[in-house]
């Protein structure tokens, strides 16, 4: 099997792709593990996720607008998960704050215009990736449009906690200054990020027309731009949190590429939000009906309770395929995997020159009938795939005998003269196939092997029989 087949079997298995929570997600959260941990009431792991992929932890957990939970399949079923609200209860329960470590220092500096979400995030990214990261503010108390989220929401202290944090990292920050000061004294910086979530005058008749809202500026520019409400530059636009942080994010990402001369596009197909190729069967969720744990988390002195938040994080149905896992708990499931990782393993299998084959037993388990390609939405064969092995390693003459010996003597056996029994189906005079149930089903169950081949029959009439 040479490596193109490998990656036509791997494409067809979706079990590794992204749930839809996730996949909804700008920073692709991995919502189950982050929901599997908070109904174990383990709040420290389950934060430890959140901080993996989300820049200012303690701010975004509190502030960000679940667009995950809109794509929550039991939405269809009873009632979403209290995502957005799980995040806040988190921040609130866990004991721990991770520790971050910056990357040497690159010797660049870049300098950012605001010190709303997008811009906090882009001061997030760059200093931890090694850049001298300067921040300017029109305003004397830093937070941009972070100021008018209610405070019950988003305590002033946890927001300066993380300010405090990003000075670690080697932040500065530069308040009470004018955008044209800004522009003087960053002047022979290689990049600027510029926050649209700022308060005070940023100068917007400078900004292009052609860009976007993802804050991705190509081309000659140094300006980067992010922090844009959901309908672009007007003031009254709806602002989503979560996505004007993403927009610092990107452009960070940007900045940091053309700055180390890499290529700005490769690679980004799946940032942000994506559409996954994922498909659960919905028809195995139990209904559980909500359990109101949004509505307790509402006002300034709120004290999320444990025991409710496992309860309602514990109604996740932990999204995957695993269609023919269920269906083949004899092979697959037995093996503890799934079809696109046996793939992998029968490839690295059938690419050994010396040494143990260990995928071996694996490969010889398969009962060839299909079952899986049956319940699988993309038709992975797994019979396929471990025949189209078979033969090749006979072929290479890699299959150790021990193997295919029995089966093959064993058939030749029931073809022979000690036949011991040999049958069309009733009132046929011939067969298309037949059915070869073998010596130790006849031996232990004769009755059940009677009953298989009536139901074959049913299937395709013209099935004979030889034991």
């Amino acid at each position: 099997m040479d490596k193109d087949t490998l990656i036509q079997f791997e494409q067809r298995c979706i079990q590794e792709e992204p749930a839809f929570c996730t996949a909804s997600c700008p920073f692709h959260v991995d919502v189950k593990s982050f929901l599997q941990h908070m109904a174990g009431k383990s709040f420290d792991n389950a934060f430890k996720v959140l901080e993996k992929t989300l820049p200012l932890p303690e701010v975004l957990s509190r502030i960000c607008d679940h667009p995950c939970q809109h794509e929550c399949v039991r939405r269809s079923v009873d009632a979403p998960l209290a995502i957005g609200s799980l995040e806040r209860a988190c921040a609130a329960l866990r004991s721990r704050q991770k520790k971050y470590f910056k990357a040497p220092a690159k010797g660049k500096s870049v300098g950012i215009w605001g010190s709303g979400a997008s811009s906090l995030v882009a001061a997030w990214d760059l200093s931890l990736k090694g850049y001298a990261v300067s921040v300017f503010d029109s305003e004397n108390r830093l937070g941009g449009h972070l100021n008018r989220i209610d405070p019950s929401v988003l305590p002033r202290a946890v927001f300066e906690r993380e300010i405090r944090r990003l000075t670690g990292f080697g932040v500065s920050f530069f308040p009470d200054t004018d955008f044209s000061t800004f522009k003087d004294r960053t002047a022979d910086l290689p990049a600027l990020f510029i926050g649209m979530d700022a308060h005070g005058e940023s100068d917007l008749s400078s900004i292009p027309d052609d860009v976007d809202s993802f804050s991705l500026r190509q081309g000659e520019s140094r300006f980067f731009y992010g922090g844009f409400s959901s309908d672009g530059l007007r003031a009254d636009a709806v602002q989503s949190p979560v996505m004007q942080a993403f927009q610092g994010r990107k452009a960070a990402t940007s900045i940091d590429r053309i700055l180390s001369g890499v290529s700005l596009d490769a690679g980004r197909h799946k940032e942000g939000v994506f559409i996954t190729r994922l498909d659960t069967d919905l028809s195995r969720i139990t209904p559980k009906p909500g359990t109101g744990f949004e509505k307790t988390i509402t006002g300034a002195a709120f004290a999320p309770d444990p025991d409710l938040a496992a309860a309602e994080a514990a109604r996740c149905h932990q999204c995957d395929c695993s269609r023919c896992i269920k269906a083949c708990n004899s092979f697959i499931e037995s093996f503890g995997g799934f079809p696109g990782r046996y793939a992998r393993e029968i490839y690295n299998n059938l690419s050994i020159v010396m040494g143990e084959r260990k995928a071996n037993l694996m490969v010889n388990s398969c009962t060839l009938c299909d079952l899986c390609a049956t319940v699988c939405p993309n038709d992975f064969s797994m019979a396929d795939l471990c025949l189209q092995a078979r033969r090749q390693m006979l072929e290479d003459k890699r299959m150790p005998v021990s193997a295919h010996a029995f089966a093959l003597e064993e058939m030749a056996h029931a073809m022979g003269d000690a036949c011991f029994f040999e049958r069309h189906a009733q009132g046929m005079d011939h067969s298309d196939i037949l059915f070869f149930p073998g010596c130790q089903l006849v031996g232990s169950s004769p009755v059940q092997a009677a009953r298989a081949w009536q139901w074959l029959q049913g299937v395709t009439p013209a099935t004979g029989i030889v034991t």
